[in-house]
């Protein structure tokens, strides 16, 4: 057992009067992996994603129902540490977990509060993961928006967590970096089983990267499951607030256009091209 929810709701603010409390996710069911995950969270902005996560990496408590991390049931007065060494969180504005005068520092902080063995090595082996080692000695406030987001995921890479969870980790990348970063991410997850989970609003991100979608909407899942299941629905912008991938909306036009019986869930240019060719041929004009 990785992360189980069971009827979990959450507020910010608990009023005296009962009939005031609003909250912020309501009725959550879920059970995540420990290994071999690839879970994209989606649904507008305010729909609970950020919330959800923290709670996942107990940051924030349930006000009601169970969080169950990792077989630990999470309450006031479990001891939390453990459990957030085997769940990695980072931020989506990575400033605001670095604070150390060097990256290095602030990449062995995490695995020195974890006791971990071997500090500058850990440090080291991170670094060279992310490509980042010609910044060790330099102040994480002096780097760019991609290069401070490496920082922040190569300090939770050092603590070595089961789960991975990035809060849109692709905003402010240039293609190229954000290209290397997934498939980075997609390579932690086949050579080492690690868990990923990423909150995102890229539908391209979901469609070349994702294995299962979990779609909330007004703090309540509305949707966990397949993503082809997902892009197969017809209603996917009315009812979950989504867009569909680039592939899906060419192939989706042409089949409305001459309803050749195209299967529009590809989801990537070469899968979309070859079912073009299977139903019009290459030499069609």
């Amino acid at each position: 057992m990785g992360i189980l929810f069971s009827k979990v709701a959450f507020a910010y603010y608990r009023p005296r009067k009962k009939q005031y409390l609003r909250y912020i996710l309501e009725d959550i069911n879920l059970n995540i992996a420990e290994q071999d995950e690839m879970i994209a969270i989606v649904g507008h902005t305010g729909s609970g994603k950020s919330t959800l996560v923290q709670m996942m990496n107990a940051l924030l408590l349930p006000t009601a129902g169970e969080v169950t991390l990792f077989k630990t049931k999470i309450t006031p007065t479990v001891k939390l540490k453990p459990i957030r060494q085997k769940v990695g969180l980072v931020f989506q504005f990575p400033e605001y977990q670095i604070f150390e005068e060097n990256v290095k520092k602030e990449i062995m902080f995490g695995p020195k509060n974890f006791k971990m063995p071997n500090l500058e090595q850990t440090a080291l082996e991170a670094a060279q993961v992310m490509g980042i080692t010609d910044l060790l000695e330099r102040s994480p406030f002096t780097l760019s928006g991609g290069q401070l987001r490496k920082v922040a995921i190569a300090s939770i890479l050092a603590t070595n967590p089961d789960v991975l969870i990035l809060d849109e980790p692709t905003v402010g990348l240039d293609p190229l970096a954000k290209r290397e970063l997934l498939d980075f991410l997609q390579k932690l997850h086949d050579d080492f089983h690690k868990s990923i989970i990423i909150i995102t609003h890229d539908m391209e991100v979901v469609s070349q990267y994702i294995k299962r979608v979990i779609v909330l909407k007004e703090g309540k899942i509305i949707y966990d499951g397949s993503k082809k299941q997902l892009f197969a629905k017809d209603d996917l912008m009315d009812k979950y607030n989504l867009n569909y991938p680039s592939t899906v909306k060419i192939l989706r036009a042409l089949e409305a256009r001459f309803h050749c019986g195209l299967d529009v869930n590809q989801h990537s240019i070469e899968a979309a091209y070859a079912e073009i060719c299977r139903c019009f041929g290459e030499r069609h004009e």
